[in-house]
């Protein structure tokens, strides 16, 4: 595997610093953001895309938060109109979404915000890293990851994986993957990883490749494999296979558990993301969290 410091990596850190300084590295970043869950929308039925302005809304239908972002990722200019159109897409029908706004952009969300009565939960460090990249380390012998070819493979191998996974990953991995097959978009590659060791369900990934953006997502693993170098295998491994098609940057956001994780591969943070939700949607999160902590 490549050295992080060879001559072939220091190239293709040349090409984030030249995109950075054109100043499009962001927006080639949060392009890949949008086209991830732009792209569940499209295959899911009743799912839908709108814009408000410079506000994105992606309705999913997908009965999670997490699934339904409202993206405030450009400067939003006038933000009048903004709170009736979030209440269109997603209160009249309940359901739960969630807005995501940059360091730039809160300062200018903040009415809606307030409006609203929003509740920021997190933050999450957007980070990038050059391709191609070592593997941080000796990988697990005994993990296995299978990359799914499609939503019927992906149905009949996940029959067995436990109820700690979110339930409604599955739909959103499903449905990207019906994306790529069926729909013309900016989605160069799809892949959707499942990990296991010794048999056992352990950790998924997800990655999505736009332009040179290779986007690493929903890299969870279960409490019992964690520590292990399980996560650090399942990010690689989406990550690398994105230079096959094109990809020369690797991008993720990183939870506070996972955050030194990826320093220790390479990846440094080149933006923040505010998550903010409803008082009633907070509630809920919490009460998942507790359920599935004692079951």
């Amino acid at each position: 595997m490549p050295n992080a410091s060879g001559p072939e990596d220091r190239a293709h850190s040349y090409r984030i610093a030249d995109i950075e300084a054109n100043g499009d590295l962001l927006r080639e970043l949060h392009h890949n953001y949008l086209e991830t869950y732009q792209g569940v929308a499209r295959s899911i039925q009743g799912g839908r895309v709108d814009r408000c302005g410079n506000l994105t809304l992606v309705r999913t239908g997908v009965p999670e938060a997490s699934f339904n972002p409202v993206f405030a990722l450009e400067s939003p200019g006038d933000v009048k109109g903004f709170p009736d159109a979030i209440r269109r897409a997603f209160e009249i029908d309940s359901i739960p979404w969630m807005l995501v706004t940059t360091s730039a952009t809160v300062p200018v969300m903040e009415p809606v915000i307030e409006e609203l009565h929003l509740q920021q939960v997190f933050a999450l460090p957007g980070m990038v890293r050059p391709l191609p990249m070592e593997s941080g380390g000796s990988l697990p012998h005994d993990l296995q990851i299978r990359r799914m070819a499609s939503s019927q493979e992906l149905g009949a191998a996940t029959t067995h994986w436990p109820l700690e996974f979110w339930p409604n990953i599955w739909s959103f991995f499903a449905a990207l993957l019906e994306t790529k097959r069926n729909y013309s978009s900016s989605l160069q590659g799809v892949g959707i990883y499942l990990g296991e060791v010794a048999g056992s369900p352990a950790s998924t990934s997800l990655r999505v490749t736009t332009g040179a953006v290779v986007g690493v997502y929903m890299v969870m693993t279960l409490e019992a494999f964690r520590h292990r170098g399980v996560g650090t295998a399942m990010t690689w491994r989406a990550a690398q296979d994105g230079i096959e098609e094109g990809g020369s940057i690797s991008y993720l956001q990183a939870s506070e558990m996972g955050r030194p994780l990826y320093e220790k591969l390479g990846y440094r943070a080149v933006e923040e993301y505010q998550i903010w939700v409803s008082p009633r949607v907070r509630q809920e999160h919490e009460n998942a969290e507790t359920g599935r902590r004692n079951p």
